[in-house]
């Protein structure tokens, strides 16, 4: 008798960050079209009609309340025009796995932690729709150290959302309560523990080809032969500091601004205050444990420095450089830098 083929169940990985943990370069990554033929030997088939990063179809497709996500805000989005869009990328996805066993499949995307139990539900149960009900589901979470994450949380909230330091280390500092609990007995009840996998950022940073190179390995795969994308580079305290003080005067800063800035080397970070971090340091001990009992990861607990004040502004050689870039710069911005050099001398 003829034997029949067994058909091999697809494996998915569903990698939900979390932010400021190199997701985006891991993005990049994989969706960058150069590296596809590579992965595809590998066995790894990338869905090719979503973006790099998938937060914006899982929050709407999979979320409790999808007009309210920040994106389809920005676009002043329906709910009916947020559904359309969903099943529309849904279908897309079922096309494209239609006929395909034994292959492995990525969702990436950092929104996807803040997800509701519901939310993980409704996610499971498109994969198994899709890829079938014998489909391997396996989720990558990535943990960072909470006061490095608060850092450079903030700078990326001043950067990008308009904040000032002291509104987004607020923000931050509240959310490192229990965090990673949370997610975790979310995805446990949705997808059972044994789905779920947790690594440390910092851990991943000693692979040669950094937390990219270290993602691919949990897929069993090696970087060799793939172009390897790092996002996301941090900009400089002075940097930080700068465009903190320009949000609270409501001044615009460009694109351009932002990479003249970038281009001034200076230290990164340090502008916790020692409130701040005995706040984190607080917040996080039950996360801490957690991580540490559950998944060998370990944060320790910080020296802190009795009275650390923090300077609030730039130096003032790094407005000086800002200064000598002329009508390079907004002409808000400068009379802010210069106004802030007068103040200085």
């Amino acid at each position: 008798m003829k034997k029949v083929p067994m058909k091999r169940s697809n494996t998915i990985y569903v990698h939900i960050g979390v932010h400021k943990t190199g997701t985006s370069s891991i993005q990049s990554t994989l969706h960058c079209s150069a590296n596809h033929a590579q992965l595809k030997k590998n066995g790894i088939l990338i869905l090719s009609s979503l973006p790099a990063n998938h937060s914006e179809f899982i929050q709407s497709a999979f979320s409790d309340r999808p007009e309210l996500y920040h994106t389809n805000l920005s676009k002043n989005l329906s709910l009916i025009e947020v559904t359309k869009y969903a099943n529309h990328q849904k279908q897309q996805i079922v096309d494209h796995v239609d006929g395909h066993t034994n292959s492995t499949f990525i969702f990436s995307g950092e929104d996807a932690c803040i997800l509701s139990l519901d939310g993980f539900i409704r996610l499971r149960n498109f994969i198994y729709e899709a890829f079938g009900n014998d489909a391997l589901i396996n989720i990558i979470c990535y943990t960072r150290n909470p006061f490095s994450y608060v850092e450079s949380a903030v700078q990326e909230n001043v950067k990008g959302n308009r904040m000032t330091i002291a509104e987004a280390a607020s923000w931050h500092i509240a959310e490192s309560k229990c965090k990673y609990i949370n997610i975790y007995e979310k995805l446990a009840n949705a997808f059972g523990k044994n789905a779920i996998n947790f690594y440390s950022f910092e851990n991943c940073l000693s692979n040669e080809t950094g937390v990219v190179g270290s993602f691919l390995s949990t897929l069993g795969i090696s970087s060799d032969g793939l172009h390897i994308l790092n996002s996301n580079e941090g900009i400089t305290s002075d940097s930080v500091k700068l465009i903190s003080i320009a949000n609270s005067a409501g001044i615009n800063i460009t694109h351009t601004d932002i990479r003249i800035m970038s281009s001034i080397k200076g230290k990164k970070g340090g502008f916790l205050t020692t409130e701040d971090i005995n706040k984190i340091q607080i917040n996080s001990s039950s996360d801490r444990l957690f991580l540490k009992e559950t998944f060998g990861i370990e944060y320790q607990d910080i020296e802190i420095i009795s009275n650390n004040k923090i300077d609030i502004n730039p130096t003032n050689d790094f407005l000086k450089c800002i200064s000598a870039q002329g009508d390079d710069i907004t002409k808000e911005l400068m009379e802010l830098v210069n106004n802030l050099i007068k103040k200085s001398d």
